[in-house]
């Protein structure tokens, strides 16, 4: 089953180099971790500081109150601002609706 988990942050602009790092100290449980289909870190497009994290799984089941990842990127952010967590799963055969190929 594919499904996605978001993880946002608001911090000050300043920490934007220390909430960087602080996520690259968990890329190895990162790359460990089995399901795992892809990992992205944005910016927002006009506010310095605000990050948001997708962490895009295949899995038999999804772990909806987080995954182990997630719940490890979420704690070890809140030391730098505000924080929200949301776990979406894909409906199924939304990409017909467009006339697209499925993913």
């Amino acid at each position: 089953m594919e499904w996605v988990e978001f993880i946002k942050l608001q911090a000050p602009e300043a920490q934007e180099e220390e909430v960087t790092q602080e996520i690259g100290n968990l890329s190895e449980l990162l790359r460990k971790t089995a399901g795992l289909v892809e990992f992205g870190v944005f910016g927002h497009a006009s506010i310095h500081g605000d990050f948001a994290i997708l962490l895009s799984w295949d899995t038999d089941h999804p772990q909806i109150e987080g995954s182990s990842v997630a719940l490890s990127l979420t704690e070890a952010l809140k030391k730098f601002g505000l924080v929200d967590y949301s776990a979406w799963i894909r409906r199924e055969n939304t990409n017909s609706l467009l006339g697209l190929n499925s993913v």
